[in-house]
């Protein structure tokens, strides 16, 4: 851009320099001795002496401001980050925390204690209810009141309780939610379980209204469900016993 302004600016004097009255030049002309440098005379000369020393002091002006500008640009975006991070993280969808509690639950799982549970359902969904009770009361721990209880009361108890439903009158269940926990030194697990039946099913074996949860989206078979909580301790042979069983409202 130097170039340019050099090139008008000498357009310039030369413009100006035809307009002189040539009377006056030749008179300059003929006595070239009294030609004298004054500083009227010397005001032409400034521009270009000049130019390129504002010109540098502006561009150094302008690096100087640019930098400080891209200070201020880096000290904008590190406060923003800042900022950004310090903000709540968005919550998770429902298909995420729904993967992240299986895994949860894939995690404490016990393998000992789900066979034990997948026997007893197995035999209440097979087996006659006698035998079923008899073998529920293999696992029971000793402090569990129905260990020795005889067999055809235990019947009768569930059959007037909230448990006939178990007596191979359910469709199906799922293993839910293990909990491990430590009670004076001594390991247990509570872990629940989903019982599906029909409505009338429901009803028909004592259940109530606050302990039934209604069918989840796209059951065609339309099941309710309970949830059944196992307690489960582990003894000095470092086998689990049934401590308790009991029936959770639906809050």
């Amino acid at each position: 851009m130097n170039y340019i302004f050099y090139l008008i600016y000498f357009l310039l004097i030369i413009n100006n320099c035809l307009c002189f009255n040539y009377s006056v030049l030749n008179n300059l002309l003929q006595n070239k001795n009294n030609i004298k440098i004054n500083r009227r005379n010397t005001l032409l000369l400034l521009p270009p002496v000049l130019y390129p020393l504002s010109v540098n002091a502006e561009n150094e002006k302008s690096i100087e401001e640019l930098r400080e500008e891209a200070n201020r640009i880096i000290e904008i975006i590190e406060a923003q980050k800042e900022a950004f991070n310090s903000l709540p993280k968005l919550k998770k969808n429902i298909k995420e925390q729904e993967i992240e509690k299986e895994q949860e639950i894939e995690n404490n799982k016990n393998i000992n204690i789900e066979n034990i549970l997948i026997n007893i359902f197995n035999s209440f969904k097979n087996d006659n209810s006698i035998n079923s009770l008899i073998n529920l009361q293999n696992y029971c721990s000793n402090s569990n009141y129905i260990k020795n209880i005889n067999i055809n009361k235990l019947k009768s108890s569930f059959d007037d309780g909230k448990y006939a439903i178990l007596l191979g009158k359910f469709k199906k269940y799922e293993i839910k939610n293990y909990n491990k926990y430590f009670l004076e030194n001594q390991e247990g697990y509570e872990v629940d379980t989903l019982v599906y039946a029909d409505y009338k099913t429901m009803i028909y074996n004592s259940i109530q209204f606050n302990e039934m949860h209604y069918p989840k989206e796209n059951d065609k078979e339309e099941l309710h469900y309970v949830v059944y909580r196992w307690n489960f301790i582990k003894d000095k042979n470092n086998n689990y016993k049934l401590e308790s069983c009991y029936l959770l409202t639906n809050k």
